[in-house]
């Protein structure tokens, strides 16, 4: 309980310290936004520039998490006909946002509650940039892969599989050299917490879903004991 109340207290102050008029084009810092795509070409010099020189940037990590969110909404959208059996009277942008931004947003609590456990050296804000970067495969390949699967045969679905796949691994590569470097630890231990962590986002999503689920159903009581005594004053 003492660690989220720590993490709630840590996201106020850096909510609070945040200043907004940096936000405009001229304040841009434009070293810190093209170094998503030095993660992509020099990850380990980058992941140690990020922990080491603070290059990173939370504003621009948590606008590639909802660039890969987006990119995930077209692709659900957009995906070749042929490929695709989604419908767009289906589409969830709860469920889409659960598979993508908030996989990292869970992912990054829990690595940085279990590897200060097992004494990693990564601040949050080092393991959310980090994270967030890591994504950039996907960030970059998912809306090309869709386009290209509206040109391609279905004999020529291995290419989108392969594409897909190696965009995949090229993250998880990245998350695993980010987390090795970030929490200084050696191949083996890194390989070792982020399989506990994968075991803390279930456990934290599942939380997430009983939450939302109380909250959902305290709410249709409230409505249901308000309709009730509008009826009881109307009558």
């Amino acid at each position: 309980m003492a660690t989220y109340s720590a993490l709630a207290k840590y996201g106020k102050n850096m909510i609070m310290n945040i200043e907004w008029k940096k936000l405009l084009p001229k304040y841009w810092d434009w070293k810190k936004i093209i170094w998503p795509f030095r993660v992509l070409v020099h990850p380990i010099q980058a992941f140690n520039q990020i922990k080491y020189e603070k290059t990173g940037s939370v504003g621009l990590s948590i606008i590639i998490l909802l660039l890969w969110f987006f990119s995930n909404i077209y692709d659900y959208l957009e995906y070749g006909f042929q490929f695709s059996t989604n419908k767009v009277e289906l589409l969830s942008i709860l469920s889409e946002f659960m598979s993508s931004a908030m996989i990292i947003v869970l992912w990054s609590i829990a690595n940085w509650a279990i590897c200060t456990l097992m004494d990693g050296e990564g601040w949050f804000k080092d393991i959310w940039i980090t994270s967030c970067y890591s994504t950039m495969p996907l960030v970059v390949t998912t809306i090309p892969i869709t386009i290209l699967s509206k040109v391609l045969t279905i004999q020529e679905s291995t290419w989108l599989t392969l594409l897909s796949s190696i965009a995949f691994a090229w993250a998880i590569l990245l998350l695993l050299m980010s987390n090795t470097i970030i929490h200084q630890y050696t191949l083996k231990k890194s390989i070792f917490s982020m399989l506990l962590t994968v075991i803390g986002v279930f456990i934290l999503l599942l939380l997430v879903v009983l939450m939302v689920s109380l909250v959902a159903q305290f709410a249709d009581f409230v409505m249901t004991i308000g309709r009730e005594l509008m009826f009881r004053f109307n009558s």
